[in-house]
């Protein structure tokens, strides 16, 4: 990159190629950016271009990521995002702006045994002061590259979905939703990698009976849950006899996962980072750990006291799961002052506008031209 000059385009490389962050990139480049724009994608990008329909395509030019193509646009570029590195994250010359958009900031270490290499970039983006922090210690980069703009996926938690679209997916319009979002233990293998993290949840016949309580509670309630797996997961929750939303279901849907969750009452999660995007929404939000001794011990946490950086309340066995979710569908905030607390302490950015907000600290100034399409 050092021994060729930087053109007028902008390279954009997100795993998979819908993941949010990347797409809500895209989405402000293609309003206010007059140069190209490559997307760097794993296939020719056609299961992905719903994501942008509205807006205008012309500059816009999917190229596989495994071709000579996208290794000249990349060197090339004066702008370049990515979310999990991209040709080896050299470290970028004073001439470029290559920003980390990663793919979010919690408190389970960023470091992993199954990934060495460090990803060079001249900004790393973050949701919260407190865990950005950490994952740029984890990435090996100087906390003066942060930029706690938020991550720009949660703007699409403010496009309603629409009730043909929810029925797509198997949903009630009118029935309140409650999302379960477990991070992954084992990964089905990413980049020709595979790694253990924790036991698989999805073998534990204790756990899949309280599982299946909580869905009949919910369902007694009017309510309906839906498991939406990590894309890694090795789990396979479908067996336990539980409604999974994949991200092919969601694709197939044209649904955005973001966009469900603006549809959500609550969200129960675990050591995922997904909570602190959810703070955006103000919503209930409960921690179901069950595994947590074991989970500390092989991924670890990047903080002192897990349980109390949590923005809701930690739930471990069948009692506390059916309690929280009684209260949220009785119309109930299960915590919500702990919530607000927590957002304050770890210093969370809890504001739709994240794209925009990013985009203005670059200050790049081929994103304030007073051409730029609108």
């Amino acid at each position: 990159m050092r021994s060729v000059r930087p053109r007028r385009h902008a390279v954009v490389h997100g795993v998979p190629d819908r993941e949010g962050n990347a797409v809500e990139v895209l989405r402000h480049l293609l309003q206010h950016y007059d140069g190209e724009v490559y997307w760097l994608v794993a296939s020719d990008g056609s299961d992905a271009t719903w994501m942008l329909a509205d807006l205008d395509r012309s500059r816009l030019h999917p190229v596989p990521k495994r071709s000579l193509r996208a290794f000249h646009r990349y060197v090339t570029a004066e702008l370049v995002f990515f979310t999990h590195g991209l040709f080896g994250s050299p470290p970028p010359p004073a001439d470029r702006t290559v920003v980390n958009v990663w793919h979010g900031d919690g408190p389970k270490r960023t470091a992993n045994s199954a990934f060495r290499a460090q990803l060079s970039s001249t900004y790393l983006v973050a949701g919260t002061e407190q865990f950005g922090r950490s994952k740029a210690a984890g990435l090996g980069m100087s906390p003066s590259a942060l930029l706690v703009t938020g991550n720009p996926r949660v703007d699409q938690m403010g496009r309603p979905v629409a009730p043909a679209a929810l029925a797509a997916l198997g949903l009630d319009p009118a029935a309140p939703v409650v999302v379960w979002a477990p991070t992954y233990r084992e990964s089905g293998g990413g980049e020709g990698q595979s790694w253990s993290d924790s036991g698989r949840l999805s073998t534990r016949a204790d756990l899949l009976e309280d599982l299946r309580a909580a869905d009949d509670l919910v369902r007694r309630l009017g309510g309906q849950i839906v498991v939406k797996p990590h894309m890694l997961d090795a789990d396979d929750y479908a067996t336990g006899g539980f409604r999974v939303i994949t991200d092919a279901d969601l694709a197939a849907a044209q649904v955005s996962f973001y966009g469900l969750l603006g549809h959500s009452r609550c969200l129960v999660t675990d050591y995922s980072s997904i909570w602190t995007d959810y703070l955006t929404l103000d919503r209930p939000i409960g921690h179901f750990c069950p595994d947590l001794e074991e989970y500390q011990l092989g991924r670890g946490f990047n903080v002192t006291d897990f349980a109390g950086s949590l923005a809701g309340p930690l739930l471990q066995d069948r009692t506390s799961l059916l309690g929280f979710l009684q209260e949220v569908l009785d119309g109930g905030d299960p915590e919500g002052e702990r919530r607000e607390r927590v957002a304050t302490e770890i210093g969370a950015v809890t504001a739709l506008g994240a794209t925009e907000r990013l985009m203005a600290a670059l200050g790049h100034p081929a994103l304030r031209t007073p051409h730029a399409r609108t």
